[in-house]
């Protein structure tokens, strides 16, 4: 969405008040709509800084030898949006795949690049579990209340996450044979733009690369298009229903 913006901007397209709303969201800012150009502006600029130092800093280490890394330390932070393997994920234990899954579910914290359900939205959701444990009707944090139309979005952004990644899992066990936890660490990838496999999408069915590239487009795009084009269509109305409790649990 930044790039989006960026480059309509610098091809001298005007951008509407829906396009600064999508891209503040995608941005997870909460200033004004009309400070989102700014901010990517900012964005651009930063980003294209941090790089070019990066690859001066890295061209001579390079030079020296390999990377380096310690290599349980990056394992944990390249499922999140790095995506660069160096190991073979196929020859992990079951344990250490679904942390893999776990963490490319989380991704990265907001305004980032990357994908996933945000560490912010995850940090909500164990607000809103210990408001609810502690009997407090509102959810708050560092003497700050959350309103509640956030904590609507937040449980909006994990149903829809986890029912598209559960869906498009057992779509492709189905089309391609595969077993669960390979399934559903290429459809967690995809979805987050993480790029890790266990080297079962070159094999693939054309269903299944369909599928895939459908999940990745729907995981970067989808739940914040989604929820705004609800929002859009919400109508105030004159009336409210009455309460009624359901049993629960």
């Amino acid at each position: 969405m930044t790039f989006t913006t960026l480059g309509a901007l610098l091809v001298g397209r005007r951008v509407g008040f829906r396009g600064l709303l999508a891209a503040r969201e995608e941005l997870g800012s909460v200033d004004a709509p009309r400070n989102t150009l700014r901010l990517i502006g900012q964005i651009a600029g930063i980003t294209l800084l941090v790089e070019a130092l990066g690859a001066v800093v890295l061209a001579f280490g390079f030079i020296r030898g390999g990377l380096g890394y310690v290599e349980s330390l990056f394992q944990g932070v390249t499922p999140r949006t790095a995506g660069f393997s160096t190991v073979d994920y196929s020859q992990m234990r079951d344990p250490t795949l679904l942390l893999q899954i776990g963490l490319m579910f989380e991704g990265t914290a907001p305004t980032s690049t990357g994908g996933g359900v945000k560490v912010t939205t995850l940090a909500l959701l164990v607000l809103v579990v210990l408001a609810q444990a502690r009997g407090q009707e509102e959810v708050s944090a560092f003497g700050r209340q959350v309103p509640r139309q956030l904590t609507q979005k937040v449980l909006a952004v994990l149903s829809l996450s986890a029912l598209l990644v559960l869906a498009a899992t057992l779509a492709l066990m189905v089309s391609d044979y595969l077993a669960l936890l390979p399934a559903l660490f290429e459809v967690s990838s995809v979805f987050r733009t993480v790029g890790l496999s266990m080297n079962v999408t070159p094999e693939l069915t054309a269903f299944g690369k369909l599928l895939v590239a459908g999940v990745m487009f729907l995981g970067r795009i989808g739940p914040i298009i989604l929820i705004l084009a609800l929002s859009a269509r919400q109508k105030m109305r004159g009336y409210v229903y009455s309460q009624e409790d359901i049993a629960i649990g």
